[in-house]
């Protein structure tokens, strides 16, 4: 008897229909990478203590938790780069009614994608979502660009890698990321084939000897590791975002007397960085019930 047959497109509605609400955490950056974090950890936590305690074949149980190591690796590495993006869509919304500089140049975006974002005026997300966060000398120069004074070329390395950049003490991260968006690209796009191209890429950026050809197969400890890698990094990352907002914004208030509260924009800054954070002397602390 033959199968009935299926309405693939109704299936794809279906599946587009089958959400469920944004975590409380969604509403901060830095609280939404850190949700989405642990929820990519406590999946492969989860599914090695329970299948622990049935009887199972271990040569099955290490290939599938393999790959799910690798699907909760390109998951933390995913939401690290949606915390680039968020972090920098906050950062035009809170200075795009204050600059004519051109600094937002760096961004484009077809006016199709635009008019999306018309219905909740979001000109951070619109100038945003669109771009790809996986760079680190195009995330530099977004920010530099984004988050520098006015007229001038800007300063401030998201990840510095050498020469006047700083802060010095952040210049090893540059080397490291690069390499951690490489193996996102192995991972999401060869569905782990470390290919020759790769391969020699990865060799040079970490310049130690690696084969390619073989699929990558990353233990518990990897992916703990560079959870907690990506983790400082995106607070780290986070709080210097927050500190160079906060103080550009305090220097076009002061110069240009610019008409906003400081102790209300502040307060607004905690939030969405959930960290204290001060303008023009006015220091406001974030919302619990926004970062918990």
């Amino acid at each position: 008897m033959p199968r009935p047959p299926v309405d693939f497109k109704q299936e794809i509605v279906n599946t587009l229909s089958s959400c469920c609400e944004l975590p409380p955490e969604s509403v901060s950056p830095w609280g939404h990478y850190r949700r989405s974090s642990s929820d990519a950890w406590n999946l492969v936590v989860y599914m090695t203590r329970n299948v622990s305690r049935t009887n199972y074949y271990p040569k099955a149980f290490d290939r599938h938790i393999n790959r799910l190591h690798s699907m909760s690796l390109a998951q933390l590495v995913g939401a690290f780069e949606r915390l680039l993006k968020e972090l920098a869509a906050v950062c035009i919304n809170e200075i795009s009614d204050f600059t004519l500089d051109g600094r937002l140049d760096e961004f484009s975006v077809k006016g199709s994608v635009a008019s999306a974002h018309f219905r909740n005026s979001n000109i951070g997300s619109a100038l945003c979502e669109t771009d790809t966060w996986l760079n680190c000398k195009d995330i530099n120069d977004r920010f530099r660009k984004l988050l520098a004074d006015p007229f001038e070329t800007g300063s401030f390395y998201v990840f510095p890698s050498g020469g006047s950049q700083q802060p010095e003490a952040e210049r090893f991260r540059y080397e490291l990321i690069t390499a951690v968006f490489q193996l996102r690209h192995t991972l999401v796009h060869n569905l782990g084939v470390l290919t020759e191209s790769d391969t020699t890429k990865l060799r040079h950026m970490l310049r130690t000897p690696l084969n390619g050809s073989q699929v990558l197969a990353p233990s518990s400890s990897n992916v703990r590791q560079i959870k907690r890698f990506l983790d400082e990094t995106a607070q780290k990352v986070n709080e210097r975002i927050a500190i160079r907002l906060a103080a550009l914004l305090t220097k076009m208030h002061n110069e240009n007397a610019l008409i906003f509260d400081p102790a209300a924009k502040a307060q607004t800054l905690a939030n969405s960085f959930s960290i204290t954070t001060s303008v023009c002397g006015q220091t406001a602390s974030p919302i619990q019930a926004l970062v918990r």
